[in-house]
């Protein structure tokens, strides 16, 4: 998420830098541009950064292999010690969700059949193989 920020973060340091209150114009030289020279370097700084965040790599590692993710995984987890929790919620609050993306995991916490639910696309179904579709 940092990464994706950088870009924007760069154009806002260069109108915050290049612009000034009283004038409208880039790399102006006026009594207005008081640092004119420290304003270029932090413009190409700027820019250098999104240059480096488009070049950025596209999945992130977090645990023992942050280092090295899977090329073929956005996300990484790896811990010879530690779990992932997913979000845990009621069947209410599971229905809730609106307009869940296919593939959705959540763990429901109450009702007949507790446990592991994704969507489908169109419903609900349980992970246990033993509850069947879910509300």
């Amino acid at each position: 998420m940092w990464l994706c920020a950088r870009p924007f973060a760069g154009l806002l340091l260069a109108k915050v830098f290049l612009i000034s209150p009283k004038s409208s114009s880039f790399f102006m030289r006026s009594p207005a541009t008081f640092h004119a020279p420290a304003r270029r370097w932090a413009v190409l700084l700027a820019l250098l950064g999104g240059a480096a965040a488009a070049h950025a790599q596209q999945n992130v590692g977090i645990g023992t292999n942050a280092t090295n993710p899977a090329p073929s995984a956005v996300l990484d987890l790896s811990s010879t010690t530690q779990g992932m929790l997913v979000p845990r919620m009621s069947a209410a609050q599971r229905g809730l969700i609106g307009s869940p993306a296919t593939g959705l995991l959540v763990y429901q916490t109450d009702g007949t059949t507790p446990g592991f639910y994704f969507w489908t696309g169109s419903a609900w179904t349980s992970l246990s193989g033993s509850g069947g579709a879910g509300p």
